[in-house]
């Protein structure tokens, strides 16, 4: 009975401690691949070469990956006899009692252990582990220490203030849309910063002039004269304008 009892204690603070550490493990490459690559869409800009793109893709993942190493290797901690040394904080003296009780359990058949001596160390373990409270035993700070907790937000924090930024969504366009293309195969990226037009009715229309501020659409009666003024991304050396299907200088 009381190793049945163990048993279940153990693997309860085993859960406990996995499902911490894999938290730790998410929101740290979360927050850290969000703000490799909101800084990387902020460096490649909106127009980035191939070389470029399969760079920032390449040091988001390697960053983001690298920064669950350590919760991930602490899941090393709660196989077999190992899971004793999370109780080390909170009792060192059952820790050691859990460990003894395991490592007896794991000895090899033959062993010159007497069956009363495992049975009493089984006892022993079970009952006080039994009265231990598994969120007190492994809290969540045993993952979340100050240092990681702020390395998660700064990450997130950044990445989001980069990304909400007009170069910064273009940079991400680039980013998730490497090979978009229209349907004349021109390449496809958000170059324009601020586009206004400026509308000046016929004057049967007797209608003011109107300025129409970053539009995507401008509808207009024949006659009417439209000027456009547009700021890019980038340096541009010429710039094309499409009216159905007619491509005006």
């Amino acid at each position: 009975m009381s190793t049945a009892a163990l048993r279940r204690s153990v693997r309860a603070l085993r859960w406990r401690a996995i499902a911490i550490h894999v938290a730790s493990a998410v929101a740290l490459t979360v927050a850290t691949g969000l703000g490799v690559f909101a800084a990387a869409t902020w460096i490649v800009g909106p127009a980035p070469g191939p070389f470029a793109v399969v760079l920032a893709w390449a040091l988001t993942v390697a960053l983001a990956a690298a920064a669950a190493l350590r919760p991930v290797r602490a899941l090393y901690r709660v196989r077999g006899p190992r899971i004793a040394e999370l109780l080390v904080p909170h009792d060192e003296a059952l820790a050691s009692s859990l460990r003894s009780a395991l490592e007896l359990e794991a000895a090899p058949a033959g062993a010159t252990w007497s069956p009363e001596l495992v049975a009493a160390h089984h006892a022993s373990a079970a009952d006080r582990i039994g009265r231990l409270e598994v969120r007190a035993a492994v809290p969540w700070k045993s993952a979340w220490t100050w240092r990681r907790a702020a390395w998660v937000v700064g990450f997130a924090l950044v990445g989001a203030a980069l990304l909400f930024t007009g170069r910064g969504r273009a940079g991400a366009y680039a980013l998730l849309h490497p090979t978009k293309s229209d349907s004349d195969g021109n390449a496809v990226a958000l170059v324009v910063e601020s586009l206004q037009a400026n509308l000046t009715f016929p004057a049967y229309r007797r209608t003011a002039p109107l300025e129409l501020r970053d539009v995507s659409v401008v509808e207009a009666p024949k006659g009417t004269v439209v000027e456009f003024t547009l700021r890019a991304r980038v340096s541009a050396a010429k710039a094309t304008l499409r009216i159905a299907g007619t491509d005006v200088p």
